[in-house]
């Protein structure tokens, strides 16, 4: 089963469809940015399970990390 951590940065209270953030997949730490609700649901089905980044996908800053060796 997957886990997502939601970042939600900015919602409109007068266009509730209007958000923008990133979903994190917390097994793999894949994130992946949206800005609709509808961007959201893809966002979470579009993370790949296996943790191979796919189109849109932002690189984590742990796997940032691990690469510098800290």
């Amino acid at each position: 089963m997957d886990s997502f951590l939601i970042r939600i940065y900015r919602r409109s209270p007068d266009e509730p469809e209007e958000v923008v953030g990133m979903v994190e997949n917390i097994n793999t730490g894949q994130r992946r940015p949206f800005n609709s609700l509808a961007g959201l649901c893809q966002a979470i089905s579009a993370t790949d399970p296996n943790g191979k980044k796919s189109p849109g996908t932002v690189k984590s800053k742990k796997s940032r990390k691990s690469r510098k060796g800290g």
